[in-house]
Order: structure tokens, then sequence, then C-alpha cells
């Protein structure tokens, strides 16, 4: 600005010297032509010649004197301006630079407030995912606990309907007889051989279907069976197998060593009453328990003596040979883990039933409570990535506008310390111009005044010359006077431009000290530039290492939300139709009876 300022000056006084001097030459035509205007009315004119020369040459030295009060006139004014302008324009950067550091300063307080939001959220949602883990955890072992319970109803609904499905006249007989018992019409009853032990609930399976018996009824003597069979012969209620305790020999013959040491049934077996005994070794006798196929081949025909063997899936070895067992569906429910009472009634199997229910709805329901869980905790893993990106992105923030304030604030340093600011000097400079002005100014006024009275005396004997040469020499004056005050506006210019290039020139020296201090000042922000590119550099590569893993999880979720979801509906489904089954189960299983009662 300040050499486009001076080159325009230059071009500006080079023009208006060279129409001053177009003008001189056209001033000196003018005054010629005037002159011998003037010379044709010597005669008249001359008395008034003479005077006006006088009053020139008494004018000449105020002219001088007003011209060069003039000269140090703008030259004091054009300095004052100066310095006044750069007071201006220091004071001026000077607030900018203090706005730049205070508006700097409030957005980063602003970003200590959001990092102090993200603390809270952080901590809000750690206590939030503390207290869902807490729950989750309480919900698993209520669903454990729920699901031992719910496993324990199914299966005494299983282990019922199993007794009931078995022979429903059997259980028909058993009723009645059960009835006749407890009401003093027959004594030495005891009731179904299965019911009198117990055995471990993993050999359910093995005894039921190796141990045909256990339906049999058991009487303490043979007229006690008559007594039983008669009433049911004339009952019409149905027939049954009985076995009395004092037809067998008392005890059981003692253990002997087996084959890779498997247990004998007869030994698993725990009576209610040792008198029971006998009769579940005649219906049991040696056949001993192998874990598997394989198991009970080498141990029916792997030694000198034939053994009838059962696995614990229900195939049977006879010691004869044969097999048999195998297929879908296996028999259980012949006897139990504990003892039981001595009939399930319908109205104890509709409860067996409820409860089951109750114990797979309660068991739904807080399944489906665990499942909210794991889905609330999985929205909150979801959140914390998140959480630690943002932390990041304000953390770099921070640090970009710390390092803006350290600059600004440095900047501003340098502002208010720069030799460019007006000092006391400047100021007492200022104050000495100002006096200096108005010293010049009131001077010029002085000067101007007389300077005016001999050019208005000037001016009276001009006017009395025209009178006497008439339109002709008015005319020529005109010219010459317009001439000259075109000479003295170009004069006027020409200092004007000249200031304009002083000040200028003087700008342009500041300017370039100042664009010399910047590039300084240039070199060392490159250097922080390239520092803070390395370390974005470094920040944008751990940012996108995190967006990754953070997009790998969120698929890993959403995948395993979506197989959670599909698991949850097969699970409803086959829950749905067991209950479906169970119901359908059970009235098939309790009309023939109902019936038979």
């Amino acid at each position: 600005m300040a050499q486009r300022t001076i080159e325009e000056s230059e071009q500006k006084i080079a023009k208006e010297t060279k129409n001053s001097e177009e003008l001189e030459e056209q001033l000196e035509e003018a005054e010629k032509a005037l002159e011998a205007v003037t010379n044709s009315l010597r005669g008249k004119t001359q008395v008034f010649h003479d005077q006006i020369e006088a009053k020139q040459k008494e004018l000449a030295p105020w002219t001088t004197k007003i011209n060069t009060l003039k000269g140090n006139l703008d030259v004091a004014t054009g300095e004052r301006d100066m310095l006044l302008a750069k007071v201006e324009q220091a004071r001026e950067a000077t607030r900018k630079a203090e706005e730049n550091v205070q508006d700097l300063k409030r957005q980063r307080q602003d970003k200590q407030v959001e990092t102090d939001d993200i603390k809270r959220d952080g901590a809000s949602l750690a206590k939030e995912e503390k207290a869902e883990r807490a729950k989750l955890a309480q919900l698993k072992a209520s669903v454990e606990q729920l699901r031992s319970q719910a496993t324990s109803a199914r299966q005494k609904v299983d282990e019922a309907k199993s007794n009931l499905q078995q022979n429903t006249s059997s259980n028909a007989v058993l009723d009645s007889l059960t009835r006749l018992r407890d009401a003093g019409r027959v004594t030495g009853f005891h009731g179904r051989l299965g019911g009198l032990g117990t055995i471990p609930a993993e050999y359910d399976v093995a005894i039921t279907t190796a141990c045909g018996g256990l339906n049999n009824l058991i009487v303490d003597n043979v007229e006690q069976a008559q007594q039983c069979m008669n009433y049911l012969r004339n009952q019409n209620i149905g027939r049954a197998t009985f076995i009395a305790l004092d037809k067998l020999s008392k005890g059981a013959p003692p253990s002997e060593p087996t084959p890779e040491n498997v247990p004998r049934l007869f030994d698993l077996i725990k009576p209610r009453d040792a008198k029971f005994a006998a009769a579940f070794y005649k219906v049991v006798g040696n056949t001993v328990v192998a874990k598997d196929l394989t198991q009970a081949n080498r141990v029916a025909f792997g030694g000198g003596k034939r053994w009838r063997v059962v696995t614990l899936e229900g195939q049977v070895i006879e010691s004869s040979g044969a097999m048999s067992g195998g297929g879908t569906r296996v028999q259980r429910g012949g006897m139990s883990a504990k003892l039981a009472s001595d009939a399930v009634t319908p109205d104890v199997m509709r409860r067996y039933e409820r409860d089951n229910e109750e114990a797979a709805r309660a068991l739904e329901e807080q399944t489906g409570a665990m499942a909210e869980c794991e889905a609330t905790l999985e929205r909150l893993a979801k959140q914390i990535p998140h959480l630690e990106m943002r932390q990041q992105k304000v953390n770099m923030d921070l640090t970009t506008f710390t390092t803006r304030i350290t600059d600004a604030e440095k900047r501003l340093k340098e502002l208010r310390g720069s030799s460019n600011l007006p000092d006391a000097g400047d100021a007492a400079r200022v104050k000495t111009l100002e006096g200096e002005i108005r010293a010049t100014e009131a001077e010029m006024a002085k000067v101007q005044t007389k300077a005016d009275e001999i050019e208005e005396a000037i001016k009276s004997l001009e006017k009395k010359i025209l009178d006497v040469g008439g339109s002709k020499l008015l005319a020529q004056k005109s010219k010459v006077d317009g001439i000259k005050t075109y000479l003295k506006l170009s004069a006027d210019e020409i200092s004007k431009a000249e200031v304009a290039k002083t000040r200028a020139e003087k700008d342009l020296k500041r300017l370039a000290k100042t664009i010399k201090d910047n590039e300084q000042q240039l070199e060392g922000a490159a250097d922080e530039l390239k520092t803070l590119e390395e370390q974005y550099e470094e920040c944008t590569e751990a940012l996108n290492d995190m967006r990754a893993k953070v997009q790998e999880a969120q698929e890993a979720a959403d995948g395993a939300k979506v197989e959670l979801k599909q698991l949850k509906s097969d699970l409803d489904e086959k829950q749905a139709s067991l209950r479906k089954f169970k119901q359908k189960q059970v009235r098939c299983s309790w009309s023939p009876m109902e019936r038979g009662v």
C-alpha cells in the first residue's frame, strides 16, 4: 500500500510538474499579451502601473513568508497526522490482539467445560454399567435357580406321566387297592414295587428298561394277594401281578466281582424297608449296568460267565446273547431318585402341571429380563468408545487452543513492546507539532491579513486600469489570473503529493521492519505448524485405528444381537410347542383313567 502510494505520488508529481511547466509557458505568453495591451494604455494607466509595481514589491516578502509558513504548516500537519495514524493503528492492532486472546480463552474454557461434561457422562456411564452388571449377576443367579426349579418341576411331571402312561389299567388297579387299604378293608398291601425304593436318577432309564417287574404289586402273603385279586375281579377293575413276601427267600445273595467293576442294579437300589430287598432282587437279579453299548458287549461276552447287561441309554443284552433297545424313545420313570407317594392322583398331576408351567413362565420372564439387561450393557458398551473418541478430539482441541493462546499472547506482548508503538517521545512530538501548527496558523493569519490588505489595494488599482483599458484588458487580465489559479492548484497538488510520498516512505521503512519481524515469527510459526501437523497425523492414525476397532466391535455386536434374537425366537417357538404337546399329552393320559375310575 505504501509502495503504491509512493509510486502514485511520484506519477502525480511528474504529471503536475509537467502541467505547471505548460502553464508557466502559457502564463508567460498571456503576460506578454497583457503587457502589450497594458503598454498600449501606458500613457493613460502609467500612474496606476507604478503604484501596482510598488504594491507588488511590498507584497513579495509577505507572499514569500506565507508560502514558507504554508510549507512548514503542511510538513508539520503531515507529520502529526502520521504519528496520530500510527497511534491509532497500534491501538487497533493491540485491541484486536487482546480480543483474539480473550476469544481463544473463551473457546478453550468451553472445551474444558465439555471435558467436564464428558467426565461426568463417563462416570455416570460407569456407574450405570456397574449397576447393570450387578443386576445381570443377580438375574443369572436367579435364572440358574429358576432353571433348576423348572427342570425339577418338569422331571416331576415327566415321571408322573411316565408312571401314568405305563399302564392305565395298572394305575387304576393301584389306586383302587390303595383306597381299599386306606379304608382298612385289606391289610398287608404295600403298593407298586418301583415305588418302594429309590435309585440314582442316572440309572432311571436302565432299571425301567431292564426290570419290567417294577409294576408288580407287593403284599405280605398269598392270602392277601388272593383277597386283592378277588376284589379286582368282582369290581371288574383290572388285572395285576402280585409278589408275596413270605414266599421269597430272606435277603439276597452276596455280591460277586463283576467285569470291569460295573455295578449291579440291585446294589444301586435303596429299598424303603429292608423286607422289600428280596422282592427287588427277584425282579432285577444280577443285571449289571454299563456306560455304553461297547462296554456292555465286553462285559456280556468278554469273560467265562455270561452277564445280563443294560446300558445307561436302555439297551439290554440278555445272558442268552439276545439284544433289545435302541430307537429314539426310551423308557423311564420306573423308579425315582427319591421316594414318592404310592399313587399320583389327577389333582396331584394337575398341581405338578401347574407348578411346571409357573416355573417355566417365571424362567421365561427372568430370561427376558436378563436379555434386556444384556442389551442395556451392550448399548452402554457402545457408548464408551464414542466417549473416548469425543474426549480425544476435545483434548486435541484443548492442545490446539493452548498453542494458539500462547502464540496470540506472544503476539500481543510483541505489539505492546514493539518499537512501532507510540511512546512518550511520539506523544511529546505530537504535542510539539500541534503547538507549532497553532503558532504557524496564527502567524499565517496575521501575515495573510497584511497580504490581503496589499492585494486589495492592487486589485483596486487593477480595477482602475481595467476601467481605462476596457474589455480587452479585462479579458486578458482574466486569462492571466486563470492561468495563475491553475498554477496555484497544480502547486498545491505537488505539495500534497510530496507530503504523501514522504509519509509513505516513512511508512514503508516502518513496514519493512515489521515485515522482517513477522518473517522471523513466521519461521517460528512454521516450525510449530510442522510439529502440530505431525501430532495431528499421529492423532488421526490413532483415531482411524480406534474407529476401525469400534466398527469391528459394532459389527460383532450386531451379529451377536441378531443371533441372540434368532435363538430366543427359536426357544420361544420350542417352548410354545412343548407346552402344547404337554397339555395334549396330559389330556390323552388322563382320559382313559378317568373313565376307569
